[in-house]
């Protein structure tokens, strides 16, 4: 669970999150929409740190997964 802090940006079509409170370390990104030929490209950027150094050889990886899984069905 977090709470975040969000700038949206319409004239470059982009959402800047930032966590304010919450489970993990740190945890930012953003959402960009690029127009792409007749359709458009959604990415999704993200940097966090679980805050436990000692593990995140473990952990890191499976919140990369969930991550992942979570965007995709987004």
């Amino acid at each position: 669970c977090w709470t975040e802090e969000d700038l949206f940006d319409p004239s470059t079509y982009k959402i800047s999150f930032n966590q304010t409170e919450g489970d993990v370390e740190h945890f930012c990104g953003e959402w960009k929409v690029q127009s792409q030929d007749e359709s458009c490209l959604i990415s999704f950027l993200a940097e966090f740190d679980m805050g436990i150094p000692s593990l995140s050889q473990i952990l890191d990886p499976i919140a990369i997964q969930a991550l992942q899984e979570n965007i995709t069905a987004i």
